[in-house]
């Protein structure tokens, strides 16, 4: 999974004990090493940390990630999240809504390519009993009109119609939720994670 070494620390560092972020500070300080520091595979470049910032349910998640194509067009987007285990799919739209509000908010959720896994997200939440959460962002959707619109263009359209207040008060909502609903999302997802495990032993 590739992302901004900038944006990280917003959305993974978060999770990680004090001593890995300075030492991933360090390492995206210029002159400190030889790779190309404005992309960074984390996943690659540091497994164990960031098997650390991650949990259990990102190894049902992981085998995935790369074949969920959430860039281009509805149908694409569709047929990739149907190719994989609707179970990892669902883990999948959730950790990405999760991470994206995180960042930047319902805005941002919204406005990046990854709002076209929205209704996905909702299922998600649902699966991993974080219920509260799903019917927050069905209310988000709600403000965008029906159908929801899953091109990046149209929905970044009626976003700019959105007043950006009523955005801001699910954000509030939503970060006080995510942490505490269910045990808080990685140990719902976890639990999610491991019973659909027990099931495939």
């Amino acid at each position: 999974m590739l992302l901004l070494l900038e944006c990280v620390e917003n959305v993974v560092l978060q999770t990680f004990s004090p001593d890995v972020r300075e030492a991933l500070d360090l390492f995206a300080r210029p002159g400190v090493c030889n790779c190309n520091v404005s992309t960074v595979d984390l996943a690659t470049e540091f497994p164990q940390l960031y098997s650390e910032a991650m949990g259990s349910y990102w190894r049902t998640v992981e085998p995935f990630w790369a074949a969920i194509n959430i860039s281009e067009s509805p149908e694409i987007f569709r047929e990739t999240f149907d190719s994989v285990p609707r179970s990892a799919g669902l883990l999948f739209a959730a950790h990405f809504c999760r991470s994206e509000i995180c960042n930047g908010g319902f805005h941002q959720f919204f406005w990046n390519s990854t709002g076209i896994l929205a209704p996905e997200a909702i299922e998600g939440f649902r699966e991993i009993e974080q219920s509260q959460i799903a019917s927050l962002i069905e209310s988000a959707l709600a403000l965008f009109g029906s159908p929801y619109p899953r091109d990046r263009e149209g929905r970044q359209r009626r976003l700019s119609q959105v007043a950006q207040g009523s955005l801001d008060a699910l954000d509030e909502i939503f970060f006080a939720l995510v942490d505490s609903e269910a045990g808080g999302f990685e140990n719902a997802a976890d639990r999610y994670a491991e019973g659909i495990n027990q099931c495939n032993r």
